[in-house]
């Protein structure tokens, strides 16, 4: 018996991940697709995720590294370091909120459009949200466009929108 009204409960153990496991299962219920209601669909979901999130470091790495090596070696410890192989075995919230914030700052450091600065906002905002010890990481976010575009309204605008989208979901 956990005490569900005292803050550092969800502190140690935040609760969207296991709200968003619950309600698929009732969806796949829902669709008479009781065989789906299993440990190995979360576990799939986790590995489709951190395999989304391998392509997106290899888009950043493309982008930091001339040298071909470089890039095979970044990815190649990411995508088969003893944390992935040894984390995604497990149902846990860590691995479903990484590969979202890589996802995220893939996604704003390789395209410059308003669509993609608004989509690093939402997945940096599930990440947040699954993962609270995420959150603090926004603020490399902000960062990352004050370095990327220095002191001026450009600046501005996409850190706000970005904030805008962040706090909305959080």
């Amino acid at each position: 018996g956990g005490q569900e009204f005292e803050d550092p409960q969800f502190i140690a153990w935040p609760p969207l991940y296991h709200i968003f496991l619950a309600e698929l299962f009732r969806v796949f219920r829902w669709l008479g697709l009781d065989e789906l209601i299993r440990l190995e669909t979360a576990l799939s979901i986790n590995i489709v995720a951190f395999a989304v999130s391998v392509y997106a470091l290899q888009r950043l790495a493309v982008q930091w590294f001339v040298r071909p090596e470089l890039i095979f070696i970044t990815v190649m410890l990411y995508a088969l370091g003893f944390p992935s192989l040894y984390f995604n075995a497990f149902l846990l919230s860590g691995n479903l909120g990484m590969p979202l914030m890589i996802c995220a700052f893939a996604l704003i450091t390789h395209k410059q459009a308003w669509w993609a600065v608004a989509t690093g906002g939402l997945l940096f905002a599930l990440a947040s949200i699954i993962r609270p010890s995420f959150g603090p990481y926004g603020l490399s976010f902000v960062l990352f466009y004050l370095v990327r575009h220095g002191m001026n309204w450009k600046f501005i605008a996409r850190a706000a929108v970005f904030s805008a989208v962040f706090f909305s979901m959080v």
